[in-house]
Parts: structure tokens; sequence; C-alpha cells
């Protein structure tokens, strides 16, 4: 795993210690360096870049505090719901989407 994200952050012309000590500040320790490596790996195939992480993490921060949830399961959840464009994935943050709505909006802004 630890290759995997090494690779993915060469890439992105960042350090990968730079962006895990990064992530690991934004989740107060609450995500272990594997799951955080794991999920960002995963992030990216899904086309979602080191950039968004984030405002990801924030997101999915806030979400935890207000549901009770586990830090991991909701950044797991944001992850795969924003990468797959999945509104029942992402309903679990609490985030309710409207695809059509977005699709619309989207398309004005291109």
């Amino acid at each position: 795993q630890a290759i995997s994200f090494e690779q993915l952050a060469q890439s992105a012309s960042v350090s990968s210690d730079d962006v895990l000590d990064a992530m690991q500040r934004m989740t107060k320790g609450t995500i272990s360096r594997i799951d955080l490596m794991r999920t960002a790996s995963q992030a990216n195939l899904l086309g979602i870049g080191f950039t968004e992480m984030p405002k990801l993490l924030e997101i999915a921060r806030a979400s935890a505090l207000a549901t009770g949830q586990t830090m991991e399961f909701m950044f797991q959840s944001i992850v795969t719901g924003v990468g797959r464009a999945s509104p029942m994935i992402l309903d679990n943050l609490g985030i309710i989407l409207k695809i059509g709505e977005a699709n619309k909006i989207y398309a004005g802004q291109i």
C-alpha cells in the first residue's frame, strides 16, 4: 500500500509524507496511516486527486461528528460516493443529491 501511495504522490508532484501528515492532522489521528493511504489510493482510482482530499476529509469529519459514525467510515463513504457519483452512498453523510439538478448546474458551468 505504501509503495502505491508513494507512486500516486510522485505523479501529483507532492511528497507522500507531507500529504499523509496533513491528512492525519485533519483527522486528528482517528484514521490510521494505512487506512488513509488505502482510501486515498481508491480515491485516485475513482478520479479524485490529492488536491480534493482536504475538502473530503473536512466533510467526513463534520459528518462523523453530526452522525456519530466513525471518521474512517465517513471518509470511505465520501470517496466512494463522489467517485461513483452515488447519491445512495453520499446519503450516509447526510448529503442529499439530486443528480438531474446537479447535472444541469454542471452543464451550465461548462
